[in-house]
């Protein structure tokens, strides 16, 4: 794959969530919309780490894009797609990788069930600090 390839797919892909972060916090969507964002995100992720060192190489060519820090690949596509607070996109790659690390348990499960019985994504990112077991 060459570069201008590579490129076309990365901006392809931010349109698409950008697209979708829009739709999630539309007015009709209620306080709860922005699951839906959340679940694009940790499927396009998924999608990624089924090929080994692909989730990598997307981070790094992500954040090389959009020019901005290389830190967890969750917290590198909500920062590149998202108007969000920083404090918020924090918690939301932090309550993405808690549902990663726990996805076998959560596997009769939505991403937006899982969340609400773990306390949202503030209650997901406070227990992936913590280390807590989810409740399922």
């Amino acid at each position: 794959m060459t570069e201008t390839e590579r490129t076309r797919k990365i901006e392809k892909l931010l349109r698409r969530l950008k697209r979708g972060y829009k739709r999630s916090r539309k007015h009709g969507r209620g306080r709860y919309g922005f699951y839906i964002y959340l679940e694009e995100i940790y499927s396009v992720v998924a999608k990624w780490r089924e090929i080994p060192g692909m989730a990598t190489k997307m981070r790094n060519a992500i954040a090389d894009y959009a020019k901005i820090s290389n830190t967890h690949v969750f917290h590198v596509l909500i920062t590149a797609t998202s108007n969000e607070p920083m404090r918020q996109k924090s918690r939301w790659g932090q309550a993405l990788r808690y549902a990663w690390r726990f996805r076998k348990q959560r596997a009769h499960l939505s991403l937006e069930k899982f969340f609400r019985k773990n306390g949202g994504p503030a209650g997901c990112a406070r227990n992936l600090g913590q280390s807590i077991k989810p409740s399922v």
